[in-house]
């Protein structure tokens, strides 16, 4: 996976078999999705840093069970996230009765993260701006907090 720095959108190949090619690209979407909520990525280097896990505790995906099936079900909610990136050509390939399937995906990252924050699935966190200044022999300080 790559990620585009100022859309806050994460791009990547994404693999995945099945008898049918159709059922492999949506599959491969669904995966895609599921890999940056459960597992991150390793990145390689400066142009593809690794990215954690949106919900990396253990035990998150069972504690939240319902939410993630309705989320994950066919057509779920999990398809406002995804897209098919580049030509939307995939890479196809014949291994025995079944086909792997390879096509780049975007998965909007920023927004997945914002509505599990909302469903109170992971914790939201903030910044702190700490601004300081001397006012007669006196540092006053002002703490402003804001969503990253």
């Amino acid at each position: 996976m790559r990620r585009h720095r100022f859309a806050r959108f994460l791009f990547g190949k994404v693999w995945s078999y099945s008898k049918n090619a159709k059922v492999a690209i949506e599959q491969a979407k669904k995966n895609a999705v599921h890999g940056i909520v459960f597992k991150g990525f390793a990145g390689s280097g400066q142009i593809c840093p690794s990215q954690k896990a949106l919900a990396p505790e253990v035990g998150v995906e069972d504690k939240h069970k319902d939410y993630f099936e309705k989320f994950f079900k066919d057509g779920g909610d999990y398809m406002k996230y995804v897209s098919v990136s580049g030509d939307g050509i995939p890479q196809t390939i014949k291994v025995g009765k079944e086909y792997k399937i390879g096509i780049i995906v975007s998965v909007m990252k920023d927004a997945l993260r914002k509505d599990l924050e909302v469903a109170g699935v992971i914790k939201s966190y903030f910044r702190i701006l700490i601004l300081a200044f001397y006012k007669h022999h006196h540092y006053y300080y002002f703490i402003q907090f804001y969503n990253k």
